[in-house]
């Protein structure tokens, strides 16, 4: 007795099941299937993941603008005269600019980071897909008989 439940020996007259084509059908499914999902789960990770990284990066420059907003207002009441504003004014519009640049550009990082990794898993899917369609031609001919013109 076999594991499909079918007794091979010699002289039987059954096949085993595990080589019918109709038998692997529902196994290819299923494989095909926890692939497609273990993919899926790739993506959501992968996804949250730069969501996280984001998030975190937002709530860290949020803290140091807070930081630096303490700071910006004890400065500019100490400024006792238009060139004392101004003198305080210039340093802290910079400081502002440049925080906001290294603010995007790690933005930016993180999202470029996210991107290639997804493309990496799109192209891994798009790749197995691929293959299987030029298995499949090869195998369908494979179970056809040539036709023979009588006339």
């Amino acid at each position: 007795m076999t594991a499909a439940g079918v007794q091979l020996g010699t002289g039987s007259r059954f096949h085993d099941l595990r080589e019918d084509p109709m038998f692997s059908f529902p196994e290819r499914c299923i494989s095909a299937e926890r692939v497609g999902l273990d993919a899926l789960r790739t993506v959501l990770s992968i996804s949250l993941d730069g969501v996280g990284r984001l998030a975190g990066l937002s709530v860290q420059t949020a803290r140091a603008f807070a930081a630096r907003g303490a700071r910006n207002l004890a400065a500019l009441s100490e400024a006792r005269d238009l060139r004392g504003l101004a003198a305080v004014q210039t340093p802290l519009v910079m400081t502002a600019v440049d925080q906001s640049l290294a603010y995007s550009r790690r933005a930016f990082e993180i999202c470029r980071e996210s991107s290639n990794a997804l493309l990496k898993v799109l192209e891994g899917q798009l790749g197995d897909f691929a293959g299987g369609l030029t298995v499949a031609p090869d195998k369908g001919r494979q179970g056809v008989a040539p036709v023979v013109d009588t006339r």
